[in-house]
């Protein structure tokens, strides 16, 4: 079994406040710098096994106004190796 340390980023225009990232139904509260951009790196303990998830963020503006989105990823620690190499 193999787990992979991940960063997620991207980048959030017009929402106001922390945003709220998830994978692997854990959520985490992300600060976007001032120009929109965030990060966030999984700790040790939350760290992602080989296989596919799907990451979610989510945010509003100040109207209250929600703004989500998702994205497809796979987690492959062999860096293209195949087992046994």
């Amino acid at each position: 079994m193999s787990f992979t340390r991940s960063l997620f980023s991207g980048t959030s225009k017009r929402v106001e406040g922390d945003l709220t990232f998830s994978v692997n139904d854990k959520d985490y509260s992300v600060t976007p710098e001032e120009n929109g951009d965030w990060s966030y790196t999984l700790e040790y303990m939350d760290m992602l096994m080989d296989g596919d998830y799907i990451s979610y963020i989510e945010g509003s503006n100040a109207r209250g106004q929600i703004a989500e989105a998702n994205d497809n990823l796979t987690v492959d620690s062999s860096n293209g190796k195949k087992p046994n190499q």
